[in-house]
C-alpha cells in the first residue's frame, strides 16, 4: 500500500509539473514566433536639433544614373538655421566604422580633412551648391563599396545599414564647419 501511495504521489508531481512546462514552452514559442525576442528596429531617420530628415531609403539598385552602378542612399535632409550654407557636402559613417585613420565616429577638427577627401574620393557624399534656412532637398548619397567608411559593410538587397549622416559646410561665418545631421537604420531594397 505503501508503495501504491509514493507511485501516484510521484505521478501526480509529474504531471502537475509537465502541464506547467508544457504551458510555459508554450508561450515562449508563441512569443518567439511573433517576434518578441527579436525585435525589427523600423527603418528611417532621427534628425538632430536643427535639421530635419526625412523618407530615407537605401537602394541596392545598381541603374541611378548619378551613382554609376553602386547602391546609394537618398532622403529628404533640411536645416533649420539663421544662415544659409553653401558648398554643403553630405556624407554617411556606418556604425562600428572609422573615419579613415582614426578609431572614432566623432568628425573633429583633426580628421574632417582626411574623412571627406576620403569619402570624395570613393563617391560617399552628396553636393549640393546651397541649402537655405528652412529648405528641405532631396540628397543621393552614392555608397562605393571600396570606400574605407563601408568596407566590410554588405551591399545587397535585404541588408541593413546603420549609422550617422554628416554635412560639411561653409557660411559667410565659417568655412569647411562640420555637423551631425542625423542617424539611420535602413534595410537596402530594389528599386
Amino acid at each position: 500500500m505503501g508503495e501504491a501511495k509514493r507511485l501516484q504521489s510521484a505521478m501526480e508531481y509529474l504531471m502537475t509539473y509537465g502541464w506547467a512546462i508544457l504551458i510555459i514552452a508554450l508561450v515562449l514559442g508563441i512569443l518567439w514566433y511573433l517576434g518578441v525576442f527579436s525585435p525589427q528596429i523600423p527603418s528611417g531617420c532621427v534628425a538632430l536639433p536643427g535639421f530635419y530628415c526625412q523618407s530615407l531609403v537605401y537602394s541596392a539598385s545598381l541603374n541611378n544614373p548619378t551613382c554609376y552602378e553602386t547602391p546609394y542612399v537618398t532622403a529628404n535632409l533640411g536645416i533649420y538655421s539663421t544662415e544659409s550654407w553653401s558648398t554643403v557636402l553630405f556624407t554617411i559613417v556606418p556604425y562600428g566604422q572609422s573615419l579613415t585613420d582614426t578609431s572614432t565616429n566623432v568628425i573633429d577638427e583633426q580628421n574632417k580633412d582626411d574623412f571627406f577627401y576620403w569619402g570624395s574620393l570613393y563617391g560617399t557624399y552628396a553636393y549640393l551648391p546651397s541649402l537655405s534656412s528652412d529648405q528641405v532637398a532631396s540628397v543621393t548619397i552614392c555608397i562605393n563599396a571600396n570606400n574605407p567608411l563601408v568596407e566590410g559593410q554588405q551591399l545587397g538587397v535585404g541588408t541593413k545599414l546603420t549609422g550617422v549622416i554628416w554635412a560639411m559646410y561653409s557660411t559667410p561665418t565659417a568655412t569647411n564647419a562640420v555637423v551631425e545631421v542625423a542617424e539611420f537604420n535602413t534595410v537596402s531594397k530594389q528599386t
